[in-house]
C-alpha cells in the first residue's frame, strides 16, 4: 500500500509539474508564431506603403493617348489644334506684313524727307542736258521753216506731220526734248514760298497715236521742272495706239527714265476711261492729269499741291499758256 502510494505520488507530481510546463511551452510557441505573423504583416504593409509612395512620386502622363470609343473627341481636339496652328500662322504672317509695311513706310518717309532737304539745297534737281541757246525753239521761240526750200522728201514729212497730228510735227522734231522756256509767271508768284511737306503726286498722261517728240517733251518737262520729292511717278496711258514708235520703242525709252511707266488699254476706251486706268495704278497722294502735248514751266507744280494741301476737297487747274501749232512758239498770258 505504501509502495503504491509512493508510485501514485510520483505520477501526481509529474502530472502537476508537466501540465504547467506543457502549457508554458504552448504559450511560448503560440506567442512566437504571432510575432512571426505580425512581422510578415508589417513587412507586407511596409512594402505596400513603399509602392504607394513610389506611385505618388510618379507624375501620370497627360491623357493624350487614344481611348477606344473616343474617336469624335479626338477629331474635335485635332480640329481645335489645327485651328490654333492656323491662327498662330496667320498672326505671324500678319505681324511680318505689318513690320515690313512699317519698314517700307519709314523708308519712304526717310527718302522723301531726304529729297526735301536736298531740294532745299538745290542738290537733287534733275540735271538737264546742255542745249545750245541758239537751237531751234529754245526759250520758247518760234521755229521758222520755209517749206519752199525743203526737198520733196522733206516736204512729204512736213505734210504728213500736219496730216497725222494737226500741228507742225516737222518743227517739233527739230526742237530739243529738254528745251528751255521763259518764266512767264507774275513776279509776285515767283516770290511765294511753299511748305516742304506738300503731298506728292502721280502725273497721268493719256495719249493715242501721239507724235514721239511732243509726247517725250511733255515727259521731260515734267521731270525737269518738278521737285523730285513731290513727283511720285509719271504714268503714260496708251489708249490703244497703233503707231509703231509707241510700242516697243516707247517701252524701252520709258524703262530708262526714273518714275515713268507705261500702261495700255486693250481696246479704244476714250479719254475718261483711260484716265480711270491711270488712276487705278497710281500710288501718289494726289493725281495730276496732263495732256500729252504740253510743256510744264518753272514752278508749275508747287502752287497746285499747296492748294490741295489746304483741303482735300480742292480741285485745281493751272494757268494754261498757248503753244502755237505752226511754229511752237510759247505765248505767255499778258
Amino acid at each position: 500500500m505504501a509502495s503504491f502510494y509512493r508510485r501514485k505520488r510520483g505520477l501526481i507530481f509529474k502530472f502537476i509539474v508537466g501540465i504547467p510546463a506543457l502549457w508554458f511551452l504552448i504559450v511560448i510557441f503560440t506567442t512566437y508564431q504571432g510575432k512571426l505573423s505580425n512581422s510578415d504583416s508589417d513587412t507586407e504593409k511596409r512594402q505596400e506603403r513603399e509602392v504607394i509612395h513610389r506611385e505618388k512620386d510618379i507624375v501620370p502622363p497627360p491623357d493624350n493617348h487614344i481611348h477606344f470609343g473616343d474617336g469624335d473627341k479626338l477629331r474635335h481636339d485635332r480640329k481645335i489644334h489645327e485651328e490654333e496652328k492656323q491662327n498662330l500662322a496667320n498672326k505671324i504672317q500678319l505681324d511680318m506684313h505689318e513690320n515690313r509695311q512699317q519698314r517700307e513706310d519709314t523708308g519712304r518717309e526717310s527718302a522723301k524727307k531726304d529729297d526735301t532737304l536736298r531740294y532745299k539745297r538745290k542738290q537733287s534737281l534733275p540735271e538737264r542736258p546742255y542745249v545750245d541757246p541758239n537751237a531751234p525753239g529754245e526759250g520758247g521761240k518760234a521755229v521758222v521753216i520755209d517749206k519752199d526750200k525743203l526737198s520733196p522728201e522733206e516736204k512729204k514729212k512736213f505734210d504728213d506731220g500736219w496730216q497725222k497730228n494737226a500741228f507742225n510735227q516737222y518743227a517739233s522734231d527739230m526742237i530739243s526734248l529738254h528745251r528751255s522756256l521763259p518764266d512767264v509767271r507774275d513776279p509776285e508768284c515767283k516770290d511765294l514760298k511753299y511748305k516742304d511737306n506738300l503731298p506728292d503726286t502721280s502725273v497721268v498722261v493719256c495719249f493715242h497715236n501721239e507724235a514721239w517728240s511732243v509726247l517725250l517733251r511733255t515727259v521731260h518737262s515734267i521731270i525737269d521742272r518738278s521737285p523730285p520729292h513731290l513727283l511720285k511717278e509719271i504714268i503714260l496711258v496708251d489708249d490703244f495706239s497703233d503707231m509703231d514708235h509707241l510700242k516697243q520703242p516707247l517701252e524701252e525709252y520709258a524703262a530708262k527714265l526714273q518714275k515713268v511707266k507705261v500702261v495700255r488699254t486693250k481696246k479704244r476706251e476714250g479719254l475718261i476711261r483711260a484716265r480711270l486706268l491711270g488712276y487705278s495704278v497710281a500710288t501718289g497722294e494726289v493725281l495730276t492729269y496732263l495732256d500729252s502735248h504740253c510743256e510744264c514751266a518753272e514752278g508749275w507744280l508747287e502752287p497746285l499741291l499747296a492748294r490741295i494741301a489746304e483741303g482735300k476737297q480742292h480741285v485745281v487747274t493751272p494757268v494754261i499758256e498757248t503753244i502755237k501749232d505752226d511754229d511752237l512758239t510759247l505765248r505767255g498770258t499778258p
